[in-house]
């Protein structure tokens, strides 16, 4: 929110106003006012988040794990297999706040939409390679952004009100990530 610095007068001199007919006359006479400053501040009125800061950026949060399979040959080198979703979950972002504030500005300030999410399901299973001796699975998840801020509405003359702290929660991206432990041979 920007502020404009304007000038007023401070003192307007004898003056003759004339009705729409121009046939009355009135004459309006001022006086030192002591209150009056040669400036004016006045605000652009609307909402604003301000002193946002990131609580985390592009966090993984695991929405399912695929099925996991050992390649448990000394030889024979990696196998390839599909790690099937068999459980679905969907996750989805948040908002946070206690108070009024207008959600589309915080979300465009942040650049994060709370009301995006993804369910993982069967049909999102992917293959994995598995070295030897290895146990391997994909991880199915999405990253996601949070951001604390202050939500506040702004009147024209800079005066606030409805403030409150917001937290947003996001979705940054959708990711698979390929996984693998140590189990050793079984021949």
């Amino acid at each position: 929110m920007g502020c404009v610095l304007s000038t007023a007068l401070a003192l307007v001199p004898l003056q003759t106003v004339f009705a729409d007919d121009a046939s009355e006359s009135l004459s309006i006479e001022s006086t030192p006012n002591s209150m009056v400053t040669p400036y004016a501040t006045q605000c652009v009125e609307g909402w604003a988040y301000r002193n946002v800061t990131p609580n985390y950026i592009n966090s993984f949060v695991l929405g399912s794990s695929g099925t996991r399979y050992w390649n448990s040959r000394r030889s024979g080198g990696v196998v390839t297999m599909t790690s099937t979703i068999t459980d679905s979950k969907t996750l989805s972002g948040s908002i946070e706040a206690s108070g009024k504030f207008n959600i589309m500005v915080v979300e465009t300030t942040v650049k994060l939409s709370s009301t995006l999410s993804k369910t993982w399901t069967s049909s999102d299973s992917t293959t994995v390679p598995v070295n030897p001796g290895y146990e391997g699975w994909n991880d199915y998840g999405t990253n996601f952004s949070s951001y604390s801020g202050y939500s506040v509405y702004v009147n024209a003359d800079c005066t606030e009100q409805y403030g409150t702290t917001v937290t947003i929660k996001g979705k940054t991206y959708d990711e698979i990530i390929a996984r693998e432990a140590w189990r050793g041979y079984l021949n």
